[in-house]
């Protein structure tokens, strides 16, 4: 869980009212962001297993919601007008198309708003274990800022 704390300390200041977590898993970081009571959090999870846990952690909380379906699908049913923050945690390694995920993360963001990522780093590191968790890639910083800017993100802050 400290590992989780850290990660949501760097975000603190990018955190707004009305939070998108996208692969919100068993929830680990989802109850982190709700101690700082936002308005709202969409927490976004696919994997049956993982949606399933989720939705045992959140279902008091009635500043959640837990959506079972991946990004895409969240847009096209949730009519949320543009959220303050969208947060993501060792998801987009898992992405095949990294940048149509990060081009929908944008689109569903307000003017101003913050994109939160984790990513794991070093694509030399990448290794048949990072495979038999999905991984497609680990990720350099020139690539992701790359990434980023193709997606229409701004200005880009990234912190190692």
């Amino acid at each position: 869980m400290k590992y989780h704390r850290d990660i949501l300390r760097l975000f603190s200041p990018y955190l707004g009212d009305r939070i998108l977590e996208v692969g919100a898993g068993s929830g680990n970081i989802s109850q982190l962001i709700l101690e700082r009571q936002p308005s709202h959090l969409y927490a976004v999870e696919p994997s049956d297993r993982m949606y399933e846990l989720l939705r045992e952690r959140l279902w008091e909380n009635l500043n959640a919601s837990v959506h079972h379906c991946l990004l895409s699908a969240f847009m096209k049913v949730e009519n949320t007008p543009g959220v303050d923050s969208v947060v993501s945690v060792n998801v987009l390694e898992h992405v095949r198309d990294d940048l149509a995920e990060l081009t929908m993360m944008r689109a569903v963001l307000r003017p101003g708003g913050h994109l939160c990522l984790w990513v794991p780093a070093l694509p030399a590191l990448n290794s048949r274990f990072d495979r038999s968790l999905g991984h497609f890639r680990r990720y350099r910083k020139r690539d992701l800022v790359k990434k980023l800017e193709q997606a229409g993100f701004g200005s880009v802050l990234i912190s190692v």
